[in-house]
């Protein structure tokens, strides 16, 4: 976490995210705001600063990563965060649900033709 101090905001993570370039309102650059915030202001992370909207946005691609001269990965914190708030505090964004309930009925991890019936 305390890598994220050394983002320079060269903004290269923001040129190769596809939800940034797609004009989603998601960065990679904003997750270090976010968590350099909740840090100075020794507050949680989530929900306090990055919330359930938030982490279910980034699509792990990895293109941040790549992109980082310094190799930050602010996707290893948004995953830390989403596991805690996935498993811990049982919050999910409902079209997860879907998936969730797919993989419980059928052992096959997307909607089949039988979930459709």
């Amino acid at each position: 976490t305390l890598g994220i101090y050394s983002c320079s905001r060269c903004g290269r993570c923001e040129e190769l995210c596809p939800l940034h370039i797609v004009g989603e309102d998601f960065s990679p650059m904003e997750t270090n705001i976010r968590i350099k915030k909740a840090i100075e202001k020794k507050s949680a992370f989530y929900p306090d600063f990055i919330d359930d909207d938030f982490i279910s946005r980034c699509i792990s691609c990895g293109a941040c990563v790549a992109a980082c001269p310094i190799g930050i990965n602010p996707m290893k914190v948004l995953w830390e965060i989403k596991r805690y708030a996935y498993l811990e505090k049982g919050h999910m964004p409902s079209s997860y649900h879907t998936a969730s309930q797919s993989t419980q009925n059928s052992r096959y991890p997307l909607p089949t033709y039988l979930d459709r019936k």
